[in-house]
């Protein structure tokens, strides 16, 4: 069952350009103005066929032609196998498809 710390997910979902701000606003991290900012399908997938589910992908830029994507996890205690996840979610997210802008 979600934990009340989960439930904070549906912040994200309902606006997701708040991850976006938080990232540039508070982190420093350089994302661009102006772009779509969407709740994407957290079913990813890596060789050899394992299924992995992060909490919350928010996507900026087109669709079908990202330039961003921003992995969101909570975690209630340290877990050293989901050390390895995060750089398999990153990895699944370069191997989408790659589409033409829309």
């Amino acid at each position: 069952m979600p934990s009340p710390l989960h439930d904070t997910l549906n912040l994200l979902r309902r606006r997701p350009q708040f991850a976006v701000e938080m990232l540039r606003d508070h982190l420093g991290v350089d994302v661009p103005d102006g772009l779509p900012v969407q709740v994407a399908s957290n079913d990813l997938n890596d060789r050899p066929s394992i299924d992995l589910r992060p909490d919350v992908v928010i996507t900026v830029g087109p669709r079908h032609f990202p330039l961003h994507a921003i992995v969101v996890e909570i975690q209630q205690k340290e877990e050293p196998d989901k050390l390895h996840a995060l750089p398999r979610y990153a990895a699944a997210l370069c191997s989408w498809p790659a589409r033409s802008p829309s």
